[in-house]
């Protein structure tokens, strides 16, 4: 029997029909599958809350010609504060989303299914959620091979110094004052995109990014993701009016 045990986030939904719900999962072993839960649109259904967007569960999937079938699902964490908090969902929803559109399917990373479970967990339970989308944004492009280049020119290689900078997708990161191409970028938003890079994120509790950072940034990893994804992210692009 086709079987799979999977331990996954749900980055998605989509009603089938009055009763079945369709879900992309993103799980540690497999990466990104798809499955059809049936009957989990029903109230008394087992399968109602594990298989909710934004859930983390543990899944049994029967493998068919194009689509699993969700056999069992057991939640683990269901993340009720930020379910009830609008603007923590939102960015909650974002970095599912982005997990969506940058991996292919069925191809695992568990580097990037850990920062996408413990972002959740973080907007959850105590961080400030703009900030650990930033920390999360970052680090998925990072692990997905578009890390942007943070310290020297991305055109002519030179270290930017004190100045003022730019930042450009197109050539792969910061530009100096003579290169100077893309969004105007400070040079204490570079440093702080740095950080985030390689910060744990138990840091996140107590972290939380000036405003016109966070705004400076923000526009910077929308530009590099929706240049790398081909079209914008639309949580994103209206959180971005927030920041």
């Amino acid at each position: 029997m086709n079987l799979l045990k999977s331990e996954a986030v749900v980055l998605r939904t989509m009603e089938l029909n009055e009763a079945d719900r369709l879900i992309t999962l993103y799980g540690r072993r497999e990466g990104k599958v798809r499955a059809v839960a049936k009957g989990a649109r029903k109230a008394t259904s087992r399968l109602a809350a594990p298989t909710d967007v934004l859930s983390f569960g543990s899944f049994v999937l029967y493998r068919g010609k194009s689509l699993y079938t969700v056999t069992q699902a057991e939640g683990k964490e269901i993340f009720q504060r930020l379910r009830a908090d609008v603007s923590r969902f939102t960015y909650a929803q974002c970095a599912a989303s982005l997990v969506d559109h940058v991996t292919a399917d069925e191809d695992p990373n568990a580097r990037v299914f850990a920062v996408l479970l413990e972002t959740l967990r973080r907007i959850d339970r105590d961080a400030d959620p703009c900030t650990a989308f930033l920390w999360c944004g970052l680090r998925i492009m990072s692990l997905s091979g578009y890390r942007p280049e943070l310290d020297r020119c991305s055109v002519c290689g030179e270290k930017p110094g004190g100045t003022a900078v730019a930042f450009s997708p197109e050539t792969g990161g910061i530009t100096c004052v003579t290169c100077h191409t893309g969004i105007r970028v400070s040079p204490g938003t570079i440093a702080m995109m740095k950080g985030l890079l390689g910060m744990p994120s138990n840091s996140l509790r107590t972290l939380k990014v000036e405003p016109s950072m966070a705004a400076e940034a923000w526009r910077s990893l929308e530009t590099l993701i929706e240049y790398h994804v081909g079209k914008p992210l639309k949580s994103m692009r209206v959180l971005g009016q927030m920041v």
